[in-house]
């Protein structure tokens, strides 16, 4: 039997697990969960886990672990819960293929970062939608993505909060409420975040000074 433990601040991402086969445990927040073929588990920046192999059937497993600006905001909207950090999915091949197709386009070029990334968005996806339409229907995550995408697309710009709430539809303080409350920053911070992720993009990728 083999027993993993993450202590606090070891980890400075989030954590999916996919359980392909076999059966396991996973303990967090004091809590345990009997898990098996089909179950998808979270794990949080800096959180206290531990997880472990059934000695009599022990599982098999596929993860990915991930951070970003938009990476807290993405786990909401897949319906993992505080109280209950585990989705069950029907078994059909296809999240297995998702997080296959992550490992596979592994490497140290932008492009191989640009294609982990895409597969990440559509295995995430996959969750959201397993969530039905409650998160397409949350006003509040509809204007927070036209907010997101406002910054994606202008974010070289000399844009402001205003400039964001104003294409989104809301007041500054009803963009900064949603920003704090799904992203865990506040919009200023966000945009700053992403430009300095975009320059680090682009520095890496060893076309700019």
């Amino acid at each position: 039997e083999r027993v993993y433990t993450w202590g606090p601040g070891v980890r400075d991402h989030y954590l999916i697990h996919y359980v392909v086969d076999g059966k396991g445990t996973y303990t967090v927040n004091n809590t345990v969960y009997e898990l098996r073929a089909g179950d998808i588990f979270l794990a949080k920046p800096s959180q206290l886990i531990t997880y472990s192999a059934d000695k009599e059937e022990p599982w098999e497993y596929y993860w990915v672990g991930f951070n970003g600006t938009e990476a807290r905001r993405m786990i909401q909207l897949t319906g993992f819960e505080e109280v209950h950090p585990v989705l069950r999915l029907p078994e059909t091949g296809e999240i297995r293929e998702l997080l296959l197709s992550i490992y596979r386009s592994s490497g140290n070029t932008p492009a191989a970062d640009a294609e982990m990334a895409g597969y990440l968005y559509l295995f995430l996806a996959r969750l959201i939608r397993e969530r039905g339409n409650a998160a397409s229907t949350d006003t509040q995550a509809e204007y927070l993505t036209q907010a997101i995408r406002f910054v994606q697309r202008n974010f070289a710009s000399d844009i402001t909060v205003q400039h964001i709430a104003d294409y989104a539809g809301v007041s500054r303080s009803q963009l900064y409420r949603a920003f704090l409350s799904d992203c865990g920053v506040s919009p200023h911070d966000f945009l700053q975040k992403y430009r300095i992720n975009e320059a680090c993009s682009l520095l890496r990728g060893g076309r700019l000074t």
